[in-house]
């Protein structure tokens, strides 16, 4: 629930579902949350997000009863790069959270296998890990509320990565 909160915020400012685009079953271990509980959340979050004319998807992953990653991919014309992108999802999603923010002082950009990953962690409670990527013009968001380092998130990240492309 805290991760749909979290999402909302950010990817209202991301247009356009490309319905080629998966998210995966698995990745890193951790298999893709079904069941009733997951169900309503993601009911909550696709109609907030078509709520507000945005399409995309959302996955949460992790074991039940309480996921810890939420993976949400995005399409969106008007963005030209991993920095705009960026730059509108962390003033969307600092625009929606009742307390702290994205801390762009501990952003870090990382080229990993041709695609650039940009992390941040989120200061608030409970503090967590977001990174954000581009592929064939499709922006993914992780958020990562396990409690693993930024780099460990950014590892995730690069996962899930693999696995989409797989």
């Amino acid at each position: 629930i805290v991760a749909t909160a979290l999402l909302v915020a950010g990817v209202t400012l991301f247009l356009n579902r490309s319905p080629e685009v998966e998210l995966p079953e698995r990745f890193g271990g951790l298999p893709q949350a079904s069941g009733p509980e997951i169900d309503i959340v993601l009911d909550q979050f696709h109609q907030q997000v078509e709520g507000l004319g945005i399409q995309g998807d959302m996955g949460l992953y992790g074991n039940e009863p309480f996921p810890t990653v939420a993976l949400v991919w995005v399409k969106d014309a008007s963005v030209d790069s991993t920095d705009g992108a960026w730059t509108a999802f962390a003033e969307g999603f600092n625009q929606g959270l009742p307390t702290g923010s994205l801390n762009e002082a501990r952003r870090t950009s990382e080229l990993v296998g041709g695609v650039t990953y940009l992390c941040a962690p989120v200061d608030a409670a409970p503090p967590s890990n977001i990174c954000l990527w581009e592929d064939d013009q499709v922006f993914w968001i992780l958020v990562d509320l396990s409690g693993a380092s930024q780099g460990g998130t950014q590892d995730l990240a690069v996962t899930a990565h693999d696995a989409v492309a797989a």
